[in-house]
């Protein structure tokens, strides 16, 4: 049940920094004019709406598969020893 529950909480934690790793690249690229002028916040909403959420779980999706693949690793290590 512990396990389960780290487990829970370690995919939560790694969504959370995707979402938030994405956020502050699309504010930053936003903020550095890339989506037009900021004057009125549309820039920003851009970023919010489109940049944060498509990015966002790209890097959860990469942040998996590169944990899975070392748990691999690990997994066949522990078999050839």
């Amino acid at each position: 049940m512990l396990v389960s529950l780290r487990r829970v909480a370690a995919l939560a934690v790694t969504l959370a920094m995707s979402l938030g790793l994405a956020l502050a690249i699309g504010l930053g690229v936003a903020h550095a004019g890339w989506f037009g002028t900021c004057q009125d916040g549309t820039c920003e909403l851009v970023a919010l709406v489109y940049v944060m959420p498509s990015l966002g779980v790209a890097f959860y999706i990469l942040a998996l598969a590169v944990f899975s693949i070392l748990v691999i690793r690990k997994q066949n290590k522990k078999r050839l020893q």
